[in-house]
């Protein structure tokens, strides 16, 4: 009578990895940016964790503008981060970003004519800045020129769209006219951050 033969089969290298836990905050709440520093030696990527310093500088922004101007973070992998996405985008998805700007008119619209005034007319130069928060659904913090059809004035407008994946629920929980800077703007980093070029259309993160 045979046995069958056993096999030890070798443990996946996978499985060797180092488990970390992630790490929030300074304040131990809020957002997560990054996970331990381990990671990065683990990985070996050339990405990093946000260092203390990063995280101030882009939690004061976003405290500053609501989302609407934040510095690029070249190299940095970090988890719920608006991200300026205006430089890594293609003409397509351009688009897509001019269209969630009009769906913000179009519901601001509607507010307007409840009240008996004129509507909001995107200008034809569109859309001025956009920065985007990959957090299923997807946060647009869209920047854009509109002229006011009562003051026959053009300005510039901030509106934040939240979407959805079937976009049925899509909302715009902010609408406002952008305020004159009184500071001087936020610095920016030079060139795209490679996390940023990861995702080159944030929306298709969250499509089924």
């Amino acid at each position: 009578m045979s046995t069958a033969a056993t096999y030890e089969l070798p443990e996946s290298p996978a499985k060797k990895a180092k488990m970390t836990t992630m790490t929030v905050t300074p304040k131990e709440e809020g957002p997560v940016y990054g996970v331990d520093d381990d990671e990065d030696e683990i990985y070996n990527d050339g990405l990093h964790m946000m260092t203390a310093e990063e995280i101030d500088r882009y939690e004061e922004a976003v405290m500053r503008s609501d989302g609407f101007e934040v510095p690029e973070f070249p190299n940095v992998f970090a988890f719920g981060l608006i991200t300026p996405i205006m430089n890594n985008i293609s003409a397509k998805f351009r688009g897509k970003i001019l269209k969630y700007a009009r769906f913000a008119i179009d519901r601001h619209n509607e507010e307007r004519a409840k009240e008996g005034a004129r509507e909001l007319r995107l200008d034809i130069t569109g859309i001025v800045n956009c920065n985007a928060e990959v957090s299923c659904p997807v946060n647009y913090y869209i920047t854009f020129e509109a002229k006011d059809l009562d003051m026959n004035e053009l300005d510039q407008y901030e509106a934040m769209v939240v979407t959805r994946v079937r976009h049925d629920d899509d909302n715009v929980p902010i609408f406002r006219k952008k305020t004159k800077p009184t500071n001087p703007p936020v610095p920016t980093e030079h060139g795209p951050s490679d996390s940023n070029r990861a995702v080159g259309d944030p929306s298709n993160v969250c499509e089924t």
